[in-house]
């Protein structure tokens, strides 16, 4: 599925790994991309396993684009020494053509070389499936997901929708919060009022 040039891409959740980002989506993105999602019954999760099986690699980062009614999860999969984006029809479920993701296109689901990541995922014991069924029990529906590798260090920034309000966590690779995550932040209380002076 060819989608027009004004399609709002997922505001990644890079901005918690400090990538660069796609372009900024319009307000409600993630929002609206659960929503079509859910709509065609497809997880993030069971899309990240289609693109898998079609291109039989491992998926490193995944993101959603939507242009009205339509849409695409997009799933980077290390394969054969290559990072292809491998689409996945958000209506129908099915993995369509991939292509060799350009390097604008993996700095915006990764930071770190496929090959390093795929290897540190091995490494961990677990899959991007994994990490994003372990994000949707503690924090609400995933709809995209950015991998960081530094040195053996592995983390995912994660979009998440709960209760209708979309956020980002971002976990190591069980999927537990990593320190410093503002989004497991406690809000801050509120300064008590001085007491007024008795005369």
């Amino acid at each position: 599925m060819k989608l027009g040039r004004n399609v709002g891409w997922l505001v990644l959740p890079a901005v918690a790994l400090g990538l660069l980002v796609a372009p900024a989506a319009r307000a409600g993105h993630d929002e609206d991309a659960l929503k079509l999602m859910q709509e065609h019954k497809l997880t993030l999760a069971k899309a990240v396993e289609t693109a898998e099986a079609a291109s039989k690699g491992v998926a490193i980062g995944v993101q959603v684009k939507i242009d009205g009614k339509k849409g695409q999860v997009i799933v980077h999969c290390f394969v054969k020494d290559e990072c292809m984006a491998v689409p996945v029809d958000i209506k129908t479920g099915k993995a369509e053509k991939a292509s060799k993701a350009t390097a604008a296109e993996e700095k915006d689901t990764h930071i770190g070389q496929p090959k390093d990541i795929a290897k540190a995922l091995a490494d961990d014991k677990t899959t991007l499936v994994k990490v994003v069924e372990a994000v949707e029990k503690a924090h609400g529906d995933a709809v995209s997901v950015a991998s960081k590798l530094e040195g053996t260090k592995l983390e995912f920034a994660v979009h998440v929708v709960k209760g209708g309000k979309a956020s980002t966590v971002t976990v190591d690779a069980k999927g537990n919060a990593v320190k410093g995550d503002e989004s497991k932040k406690p809000e801050p209380k509120p300064t008590p009022k001085p007491e007024p002076k008795k005369p």
